[in-house]
């Protein structure tokens, strides 16, 4: 799969559900493990009432949640919020998510997706 998508890179990061693969070649220039790798905002903004707050709250499901007795991964529902989290390696703290889940709040806003 990661030849389908990456091509021949020297390099890549693949999510799927609840597995996470990781690759690159000695040598290559390394970005730091809390450093933002890739975002994608929806278009699509939320405008009903109470989003806000429903994110809010599955946001801080993830920084409780992920932890490395959940093998850094956390998926779940939250009144129509669909959350995902994981973390790599031995970032398996909550700090680490929820600096994550503040930056995609801040960055994509009231997007849909992010």
């Amino acid at each position: 799969m990661s030849q389908k998508l990456c091509g021949q890179s020297i390099a890549a990061r693949i999510q799927l559900n609840g597995c996470y693969l990781r690759y690159e070649m000695v040598g290559f220039q390394k970005i730091g493990a809390t450093e933002l790798l890739f975002k994608v905002c929806g278009s699509t903004k939320a405008s009903e009432t109470g989003f806000g707050d429903r994110l809010d709250t599955a946001l801080g499901e993830i920084a409780k949640r992920v932890s490395t007795r959940n093998n850094g991964f956390y998926a779940a529902g939250y009144q129509s919020v669909y959350i995902l989290g994981q973390c790599e390696g031995n970032l398996g703290s909550g700090n680490f998510v929820k600096n994550g889940a503040g930056k995609a709040k801040s960055e994509c806003g009231n997007s849909i997706s992010a």
